[in-house]
């Protein structure tokens, strides 16, 4: 599995690339919850991940 903001090189592993913007990285919500589906998948049970995104991460009414 890959985390780039490029999609240069990857050709063929499309699959295991997971895209994020530039100067965003992590940080946004959308690329979060597909890298945690994608381990989730790879290394776990799919379904297992919060909707919130990222396990530990604050659900909506905790902050």
């Amino acid at each position: 599995m890959a985390i780039d903001d490029m999609r240069a090189g990857f050709e063929g592993y499309e699959a295991q690339l997971v895209h994020c913007q530039i100067g965003m990285g992590l940080g946004d919500k959308d690329v979060q919850k597909l890298f945690a589906d994608r381990l989730a998948t790879m290394f776990g049970t799919p379904g297992l991940v919060p909707e919130s995104g990222m396990p530990g991460a604050p659900v909506d009414g905790d902050r």
